[in-house]
């Protein structure tokens, strides 16, 4: 009985509000021709020669605004062999440009040159070392040596390369100019870069943005593939959830599908990507036609949109790489796999939705 009353107030409610929504059904074209009039009056958008396409909407609720840049390119753009690549370019684009992150750019570009030249030379042994433990051959103690020496020039020439590299300084000119947020993520089908700036900067971000673009300089390639290398070990080898996640990956997707790969990568990848194809992948996929900005905030239109043709358009376009098919996989996918860690067990299940993004629910078990 004591659940009668508050059951009967519930369903009073539900009239009050159907009756209310019926009432309201009359009213509804008016009100959804206002809002999009509001909307309408709020909003803009314009494409560029080059295929670049802006996005603009007005919020004045502070003298701020949100920008974010994406383009259409992310690990399901990439084949197995170079996989991780797309979220190392994302790390890259923040290590600056011939013009910002460097004391002296055409003195540090003789280390960089020579860098590349060392770097390659070294993954290359270190390939063939692999291939010869895997075919159970010991590399001799001359081979082994070779590496070891390589290997101490390459990191001296490291550090002499150090002298010259200001490290974030894009991050420092936004944050003495009121930026927050600076960030950036890489997904199967998406690179986005986004932060939140006092409107009067807007300038700023374009004339920092677009040198980002026009002239990036990969400056510690190796020192950062190395550290997203380490990143995946925490994530994925050192977590139970990880290596499910993964898992689920193999099983839901065919081999060669785009979306089978892990956005990060492999481990087996990762340690030996190579710097002129992660420079390639840059010039095919981050063109302006797979690029959209986006600006919300206290703007001005007409000014929004001068700046922002000045400063990207002129970014060239190429002629676009064919993305990989995004086709939905055969028949229901069922399969078990069990990961023991030293703290818990985990059970999880996936599903594949409408719109090929995982979704899991997890429990401990």
């Amino acid at each position: 009985m004591c659940f009668i009353k508050p059951i009967l107030k519930l369903f009073m409610i539900f009239g009050i509000y159907v009756l209310l929504s019926s009432v309201s059904l009359y009213a509804d074209a008016a009100i959804f021709s206002e809002l999009k009039k509001s909307l309408e009056e709020k909003t803009r958008t314009f494409r560029m020669d080059n295929g670049l396409r802006v996005l603009m909407m007005k919020r004045e609720d502070s003298p701020t605004i949100a920008v974010y840049t994406k383009f259409l390119v992310g690990s399901a753009d990439e084949t197995p062999e170079i996989s991780g690549t797309a979220h190392l370019l994302e790390h890259m684009l923040f290590k600056g440009t011939k013009n910002i992150g460097t004391t002296n750019y055409e003195k540090e570009k003789l280390y960089l040159d020579q860098i590349a030249v060392w770097g390659k030379r070294l993954d290359s042994l270190r390939i063939k070392e692999l291939e010869m433990k895997s075919r159970g051959e010991e590399p001799s103690a001359e081979f082994k040596d070779q590496i070891d020496v390589l290997s101490k020039r390459f990191s001296a020439l490291l550090e002499l390369h150090r002298k010259f590299v200001i490290s974030n300084e894009d991050n420092y000119i936004y944050s003495k100019n009121g930026g927050v947020g600076f960030n950036a993520y890489t997904s199967n089908d998406v690179t986005n870069y986004q932060i939140l700036l006092p409107a009067n900067r807007l300038e700023i971000w374009a004339k920092l943005e677009s040198d980002r673009l026009k002239n990036p300089i990969f400056r510690e390639y190796y020192t950062e593939r190395d550290v997203v290398l380490e990143e995946r070990r925490m994530r994925v080898e050192n977590r139970g959830m990880g290596i499910l996640r993964e898992k689920y990956l193999d099983a839901a997707f065919p081999e060669g599908h785009p979306y089978r790969m892990p956005v990060i990568g492999y481990e087996k990848n990762l340690g030996f990507l190579d710097l002129e194809n992660t420079q390639t992948f840059f010039k095919n996929y981050y063109d302006p036609q797979r690029m959209v900005i986006a600006v919300v905030g206290s703007l001005d239109f007409e000014k929004t949109e001068k700046i922002l043709r000045n400063y990207f358009g002129d970014l060239k376009k190429e002629i676009l790489q064919p993305r990989k098919k995004r086709s939905k996989p055969d028949g229901p996918v069922r399969s078990s796999y069990l990961w023991f860690t030293l703290v818990l067990l985990l059970k999880s299940s996936a599903f594949i939705n409408p719109l090929f993004l995982i979704r899991m629910t997890q429990c401990l078990a």
